[in-house]
């Protein structure tokens, strides 16, 4: 006699349900790539005859790839061009001459998804090309920049302190202002501190006196907020009569220390940032506006309301 087997009614409809969503093209692919991509210089033999001719730096789609689209249909195909040129033939890896880097310039990815459908979706990420082995001669800085003051007077002599979780590096800035910081190659979590130099006194005058005296007394209100940072002597994050207070000691010489003498400010940055900054002199890499390996600021003198 011969046996039959009948498939439940539910468990049927259920089969075909997830075949017809499987079959429906995404309302939007979009892949996530990383926020980020360090590359690394590497050795470049042209002609095949086992001697470095020159060096070079490849990326692979793996490397740009965070995650692949969610809740679309794969599988998925992944290319990638240079997000300057759209127009370029996609590739699943690139190469790119040590002739043709710009040093300390980061260059922009796009990675482009597709499926079975025919869909695309597309990302975009940094990336920040190094030479640390000194492969294409030349050793680009991790992260550097100018700082000066808010007339735009390079600061000479202040110290960079770069901290990360494999260690710290630090340097000075130079008479133009410029700073760099060269060994903590791909990092990517950094807390960034800045040292000033010379006396805390040094610019506060009994001019800059009388102009915090007005502002309290809503004669003459300060409404720039780098001024209003300078202040803020005490750093408590407004402006009361124990900054002025501050201010008599340090003229009068009962008071010889002044923390901080100097704020900084990333640029760029808006108003509300810079009255956030409650924590002086030290940025994390969540806190300022990171543009490739490239951070400029603004140096403001604690109490020095009429120059720096």
């Amino acid at each position: 006699m011969k046996q039959y087997f009948f498939w439940p009614a539910a468990l049927i409809l259920n089969l075909l349900c997830v075949a017809f969503l499987n079959a429906q093209p995404c309302d939007t692919l979009a892949p996530v790539c990383k926020a980020g991509l360090p590359a690394a210089s590497h050795p470049v033999d042209a002609d095949g005859d086992g001697i470095i001719d020159s060096g070079g730096y490849t990326i692979t789609v793996q490397e740009l790839l965070e995650s692949p689209p969610a809740d679309c249909p794969g599988p998925f195909s992944y290319t990638m061009r240079w997000a300057d040129n759209p127009q370029a033939a996609v590739a699943d890896s690139l190469f790119l001459p040590c002739a043709d880097y710009s040093p300390g310039s980061p260059r922009q990815l796009e990675l482009v998804a597709a499926n079975a459908e025919g869909q695309t979706g597309t990302c975009q990420t940094t990336v920040l090309f190094f030479d640390q082995d000194n492969f294409c001669g030349y050793e680009a800085p991790w992260l550097s920049g100018y700082i000066r003051d808010r007339h735009g007077a390079p600061l000479p002599g202040v110290t960079v302190v770069a901290h990360s979780h494999s260690g710290q590096d630090s340097t000075l800035t130079d008479e133009s202002g410029y700073y760099e910081i060269t060994g903590l190659f791909g990092e990517s979590t950094v807390t960034l501190e800045l040292r000033p130099s010379g006396n805390p006194s040094e610019g506060i005058s009994t001019l800059d006196e009388l102009v915090l005296r007005k502002h309290m007394l809503g004669l003459e209100v300060l409404s720039d907020s780098l001024l209003l940072l300078a202040a803020d002597l005490d750093g408590s994050g407004h402006i009361s009569l124990l900054d002025l207070i501050i201010m008599r000691k340090l003229l009068l010489g009962l008071q010889t220390d002044l923390q901080p003498s100097w704020r900084f400010v990333p640029i760029p940055s808006d108003a509300d940032e810079i009255d956030s900054l409650l924590v002086p002199n030290e940025f994390h890499g969540s806190d300022f506006h990171f543009t490739g390996n490239a951070i400029d600021f603004t140096g403001v003198k604690v109490g020095d309301l009429d120059g720096p």
